[in-house]
């Protein structure tokens, strides 16, 4: 309480000072910058880091460039999302459980390094492994089904396909077809991480990686090549197991595989792949 008459009051304090080892120290109520650091470029070679920095959190989004488009450039996310589901599959017993990751999770909607495939070079003697971030391309459409005894959908068929005129929809073009849109179960999460970059860098756009871009590094999904080996794709395109935007056959997918290699996955398959958003992003932004 004050005073109701003016009085002088005397205080001292002491100061104890202690030598750092020149590494910035974080004080009560300041954020550290946890921003990855890289060298701006004119022009950017495949496989450089880049790194987009967010002013209130100051911890980066980062991403290995895959083409520089002279003002732009279009770079690969170095993780995949934390959203989705983790999938644990018990070798033993072939069971696979999967559980729905909360969106209250730290990080959640986010890149995160957790999300990366586990070593399955030897997964004949693993007993169990995780995979986190997990979540399907696309939901069922009950309505949506072949039942003439066809296995063209394997019963039933993505939103690209017409299962009663047996076609797909003219709307989806390109070879193989291009058939991510805001239909995929995995567009909104896209749409929210897009949301979150542009309130630093109002020139970025996010999707899925594409099938031209992987056969730059020797993709193919030609009959009897696509579990091939891709022996000049370098190693951080194998860092997680994610989906492409392009269609394999009526009810199959294009995606990276935690085994290293190309697959084609049926569009449910919610235990297997994840999310890893490729960006454009003017370089002036950079």
């Amino acid at each position: 309480d004050l005073p109701k008459e003016g009085e002088e009051i005397e205080l001292s304090f002491e100061i104890e000072y202690v030598q750092t080892d020149n590494k910035k120290v974080t004080t009560k109520g300041e954020v550290a910058n946890n921003c990855t650091t890289f060298t701006k470029k004119d022009t950017y070679q495949v496989g450089d880091v880049i790194a987009l920095c967010n002013e209130e959190t100051k911890v980066s989004e980062d991403f290995y460039v895959i083409s520089d488009n002279g003002d732009s450039v279009t770079a690969l996310a170095k993780y995949n999302l934390l959203v989705g589901n983790i999938a644990i599959y018990n070798m033993n017993s072939e069971d696979i459980s999967v559980n729905k990751i909360p969106s209250s999770t730290p990080g959640y909607g986010l890149q995160q390094e957790e999300t990366i495939s586990p070593d399955l070079s030897d997964i004949e003697h693993l007993e169990s492994f995780k995979l986190i971030g997990t979540l399907a391309f696309a939901l069922i459409d009950e309505n949506n089904y072949w039942d003439e005894g066809s296995s063209s959908c394997e019963g039933f068929c993505g939103y690209w396909y017409d299962s009663k005129t047996h076609q797909y929809l003219t709307k989806y073009t390109g070879d193989p077809l291009h058939v991510y849109d805001e239909n995929s179960n995995l567009y909104s999460y896209v749409q929210d991480y897009q949301k979150y970059l542009k309130k630093s860098y109002p020139s970025v756009s996010a999707r899925l990686i594409r099938y031209e871009e992987l056969q730059k590094f020797g993709f193919s999904d030609e009959p009897g090549h696509i579990y091939d080996a891709v022996p000049n794709a370098p190693e951080w395109i194998f860092s997680t197991s994610y989906w492409t935007e392009n269609l394999h056959a009526t009810s199959y997918i294009l995606a990276i595989s935690p085994l290293k290699t190309f697959a084609d996955v049926t569009f449910y398959d919610d235990c297997g792949y994840g999310l890893r958003p490729v960006i454009t992003i003017s370089k002036s932004e950079l």
